[in-house]
């Protein structure tokens, strides 16, 4: 920024007159005038409103006054300024105003204020801060507060300088914190405090917190060096209750003490000790409420400048123990670390408050880890061990026996993954590699007849063959599962098992304010290519299909597309049900050719043989064919005959005699199979360019195939013709007259009826 002025100065001497000065950078201005003669009558008048434009980085506007007075040899000053808005980088305040009335020589009674407002600081918003003192060098006092979301500060002191060897000697009157995380603290009584360039000294000071106390002491000499003491009596974990999860309490009490001191040459030597009382730990999951026995625990450390050692060690009684030391040579230098680690889980019974679906957890986990080397590079080596173990799953019907699991480190390369589980009569074997820095895992499972499935609907067995690679982009999945023996029953036998359930065709994708469909969270990228085969003892009983099936299926997916596969999946032996009449099925068979998971091609047909006392043999079936969104249903016999007729001997048995009763099983026949309900009308429909096709079931004899179109949008012509009766045929009608008004008429060979229909919405 360009500077600019005038000035009317002049110097005789040890004398200065300014009679006019003025400069200015930019909208900043700084104007003075006075002399500094054997009397002193100086004043100025800052007013800086953007200060950005003259330091890069800081905001804000800075405005002051001020004058110097008094004698050459006891000069007085008294100013004040206003800073408003003043930011740099993260560090900004509001306001902050100030204003002093100093005596240079200590003659008189000096002071100084500053209030501000709006401070954000280090992260912390604080809503004020000030600071008041006053007084002469041999006797001043000074006090600071500072109030905001961490809670209110405030500290006070009063003492003297000692002249001319410029040694503070003073008190700490006031050192408080109030409605901290911590909770609010005080000292208990003034300490002694005295400073100096070659010297420090603080006394024994104590915060305290009811119960707890925390004191501290110490000295600092530039000859010789410094030493200092803490110590920390009776704190209770409830004061931090606030961080705890919702429903967790720990009941101890923890001293700890430590000393420090160092040379001047810089050598630290120093020792720590902290105890933890026994107490309990209780935590409330699932509704449950879980207590915990804590048999103590502590840290003892210490360094001599060279070497520094430390030792944890935690007894949570029948829960586990920790036990860990440390070795680390030159500490403040490249600091090489030796170490030890053991810890044991020896009750698992809590597995099952957190995960209610396993039960029956048992089994003991124990790490035993050795550390070495430079902390910037630390070699890991040993073995975390899962021994023991088993748990149930009851809603699988699963019983885990023998469960093992190790990951153990050589101190080179990934940590390497062993384990084995038993679900009789087979087992999992699992092994593999995870580097924990790469976030990579690779692992193999094996398996032979491992019962995956063992309730009174579905029991199955997997013989798996997989290969799994992990990384945060994506999963790889290959190999092969083979399912030796299954017993499917969903529902028990008679079904009453849950549906696939299909999405509507009417379901409306939400989409953002852009109009783009919202995406699911993006995970990693998911390729597979896994062959599933279904074995010589796959069984299947539903109230529709009872029998035998098998199959060779390769599923692949990658991210670009949906899951597909290649392959089939056909029926060895087995009867479908039709409302009670079993019908053998001749060929059943789900094709794949590399085409989408939940669409596959369809080869079914069932079928039934009669044969008359004239030994005439009569076949009779149906065919489904095409694909699963679109099945394509036909009936056939041998000889030929009426589709009507098909169904009763699919049905009944025996040509139809047109009584009621048996024509409402006939209707609900060729409901069923039209696969779904309406599927095959609406194809139907759908094919010869109709608005609707639909099957009424009436009462039996009346049922009837009812056709139409809307010709108009406002005129709707429509046929029924009887399935079981002729005469029910009838001509239906509807004209929209306009908004509210509907005509509506039915003709057949019974009669003719006409309705004039008026509604409306409210």
């Amino acid at each position: 920024q360009a500077l600019s002025g005038k000035a009317d100065v002049s110097v005789l001497d040890q004398d200065l007159t300014i009679k006019a000065l003025q400069l200015n950078a930019g909208a900043a201005r700084l104007e003075a005038e006075g002399a500094l003669t054997q009397r002193w009558d100086l004043r100025w008048k800052l007013n800086a409103p953007q200060l950005k434009a003259l330091v890069p980085g800081l905001s804000g506007s800075v405005a002051s006054t001020g004058q110097l007075s008094g004698s050459r040899d006891r000069p007085q000053v008294a100013a004040n300024f206003t800073v408003r808005n003043l930011q740099q980088g993260a560090t900004q305040i509001q306001q902050l105003k100030g204003e002093a009335q100093v005596d240079v020589s200590g003659s008189n009674r000096s002071q100084i204020k500053l209030a501000g407002q709006g401070l954000v600081l280090g992260g912390q918003r604080w809503k004020t801060v000030s600071l008041n003192g006053g007084g002469t060098p041999n006797a001043h006092e000074l006090k600071a507060e500072l109030a905001g979301d961490p809670g209110r500060f405030a500290l006070a002191l009063a003492g003297k300088l000692q002249m001319p060897a410029l040694v503070w000697d003073g008190r700490i009157t006031q050192l408080a914190a109030k409605n901290t995380v911590a909770g609010s603290w005080s000292l208990d009584k003034a300490v002694a405090v005295q400073a100096s360039a070659q010297k420090a000294r603080l006394d024994n000071a104590c915060l305290a917190s009811a119960p707890t106390r925390l004191c501290m002491q110490g000295q600092w000499n530039g000859a010789s060096g410094f030493n200092g003491r803490v110590q920390l009596q009776d704190l209770r974990p409830e004061r931090f209750k606030s961080f705890f999860p919702a429903g967790v309490n720990l009941t101890t009490r923890i001293n700890a003490q430590a000393n420090v001191s160092g040379k001047a040459n810089g050598v630290i030597q120093g020792k720590a000790n902290l105890d933890i009382a026994p107490g309990n730990l209780s935590m409330i999951a699932n509704g449950r409420t879980l207590r915990f026995t804590l048999n103590g625990g502590g840290l003892q450390a210490q360094t001599d400048g060279r070497t520094a050692t430390a030792q944890v060690k935690l007894d949570l009684a029948k829960t586990g123990q920790l036990q860990a030391d440390a070795r680390i040579q030159d500490p403040l230098g490249a600091a090489r670390l030796n170490g030890q680690v053991n810890a044991a889980i020896t009750d698992l019974g809590l597995v099952s408050i957190f995960v209610p679906q396993i039960q029956n957890v048992k089994g003991q986990v124990h790490a035993d880890m050795k550390v070495t080397g430079a902390v910037s590079k630390l070699v890991l080596r040993g073995a975390v061990r899962l021994e023991d173990a088993g748990a149930t799953i009851p809603d699988a019907g699963l019983i885990l026996q023998d469960l093992q699991f190790a990951a153990t480190s050589s101190g080179q390369g990934p940590l390497q993954l062993t384990g084995s589980v038993q679900s009789k009569p087979g087992q999992l074997k699992l092994s593999g590699t995870v580097d924990p820095l790469k976030l990579q895992v690779n692992l193999n499972i094996q398996g032979q007849d491992f019962q995956a499935f063992n309730t009174r609907d579905i029991q199955v067995r997997i013989s798996p063959d997989l290969k799994l690679d992990v990384t945060q982009q994506q999963v790889r999945v290959e190999g092969q599962v083979t399912v030796p023996k299954a017993y499917l029953n969903p529902g028990g036998l008679g079904g009453g098992g849950p549906s696939a359930v299909r999405s509507s065709e009417d379901l409306v994708i939400v989409k953002d304010a852009q109009g783009q469909a919202k995406s699911a969270a993006k995970g990693p990228a998911i390729f597979a290519q896994v062959r599933v085969i279904l074995g010589e003892d796959v069984r299947v009983y539903t109230s529709a299909f009872q029998g035998q099936i098998k199959g060779n299926v390769q599923v692949t997916q990658t991210p670009e597309l949906a899951p597909r596969a290649s392959g089939s999946a056909e029926v060895v032996a087995g009867k479908y049900d039709i409302y009670g009449t079993e019908i053998d099925i001749q060929r059943g068979r789900v094709l794949f050719s590399n085409s989408p998971l939940d669409n596959p091609g369809l080869d079914m047909q069932v079928a039934r043989e009669f044969s008359s006392e004239l030994s005439d043999t009569t076949i009779v079936g149906a065919r489904v064919q095409g694909t699963a969104k679109k099945p394509r249903l036909t009936l056939f016999s041998d000889p030929a005959m009426p589709q009507g007729d098909i169904l009763s001997y699919l049905v009944l048995g025996r040509p139809p005699n047109g009584s009621s009763g048996e024509s409402a099983m006939m209707f609900k026949a060729a409901s069923a199979m039209g696969i779904g309900g309406g599927a095959l009308t609406k194809g139907l429909g759908t094919a010869v360019g109709l608005d609707s096709v639909d099957l009424n079931p009436g009462t039996g004899s009346d049922a009837s195939l009812t056709l139409g179109k809307y010709l108009t949008p406002d005129l709707y012509i429509g046929y029924g013709v009887g399935l079981m009766n002729s005469a029910m045929s009838t001509i239906n009608i509807k004209y929209r007259l306009f908004k509210g008004l509907m005509f509506e008429s039915n003709s057949s060979a019974e009669g003719y009826g006409a309705d004039l229909t008026y509604s409306w919405e409210r």
